[in-house]
């Protein structure tokens, strides 16, 4: 299913849209059926079955953005694009851009929609929409303070039998912050005494609560920890691959990790030649 998905985000940043002649070239290209294809292009809504207009804002229409005044700001939108020819406005579910509400979205760049300067300027210029949020160096929550610094952990822990990693997460009394509050050590001492030799680490970052973005900011900002920390897990579980969900609304954070996974392949962390 994953695999899947890349395909069409990968096909509609290149077309535009997903027509049926596209959509039935992939379907031949993957031997799969089209159907199946057709199924997930109508369950998410970013993916577009019409041509694309030269512009699409997208004004958040849930709770965070309603309270910081979504609705005015959906009005004063609607007015200044009124006149203007080839531009979409849409109404969108939370972007995870709370901390901007009331936020908006100009194709995969997120937007302040109460900066009506900048709001001018990006549907302009839609892809001169950088997201302004890091590198202005390290957070101060980051252990590692250089590049060359990172992902100096997990060799490491690669030297020390998987067992210590659990026991001392188990010492530690991390738990886990999904809502259950699950003790970690202890999960991933389930997972590593599962029988069967395939195992695999999952990252959840979706993040879709409105008013939750706190994965957002580490994704973008400390990337290089979540690949490590995935890592670690890998090692201590005994898995050899990992997932990570992503939200399509994090494409800026998305092509961070990227990058950091990048970066982590280069240092031999993950992938083939990993000599962790």
């Amino acid at each position: 299913m994953s695999g899947l998905i890349r395909e069409l985000v990968e096909l509609q940043e290149r077309e535009g849209w997903l027509s049926d002649q596209a959509l039935s070239e992939l379907a031949r290209r993957l031997k799969v059926p089209e159907h199946r294809l057709q199924s997930l292009t109508t369950f998410y809504p970013h993916f577009r079955r019409s041509p694309a207009p030269s512009v699409s804002v997208g004004v958040c229409r849930d709770l965070s953005c309603e309270l910081a005044g979504g609705r005015e700001a959906h009005r004063r939108v609607s007015q200044a694009l009124a006149d203007r020819a080839g531009v979409e406005l849409v109404e969108i579910s939370c972007p995870g851009r709370c901390d901007q509400a009331p936020a908006g979205v100009i194709g995969d760049g997120p937007i302040c929609l109460n900066d009506d300067a900048a709001l001018e300027q990006a549907i302009d210029d839609p892809r001169g929409l950088i997201f302004r949020g890091w590198g202005q160096g390290y957070s101060k929550a980051d252990p590692y303070s250089e590049v060359r610094d990172h992902y100096s952990t997990a060799p490491r822990w690669a030297k020390r039998p998987p067992a210590e990693a659990i026991e001392e997460l188990t010492e530690a009394g991390l738990r886990g912050m999904g809502g259950a509050a699950f003790p970690t050590g202890r999960k991933w001492s389930l997972v590593a005494e599962a029988p069967g030799p395939d195992k695999f680490v999952i990252c959840n970052a979706d993040e879709s609560e409105p008013g939750t973005f706190k994965d957002r900011e580490i994704l973008g900002a400390l990337p290089h920890l979540v690949v490590e920390g995935m890592a670690l897990a890998a090692h201590a579980v005994g898995a050899r691959r990992g997932v990570i969900f992503i939200r399509h609304e994090y494409d800026p954070e998305r092509r961070r990790l990227e990058e950091a996974i990048e970066e982590a392949r280069r240092a031999g962390l993950v992938g083939a030649r990993a000599n962790f």
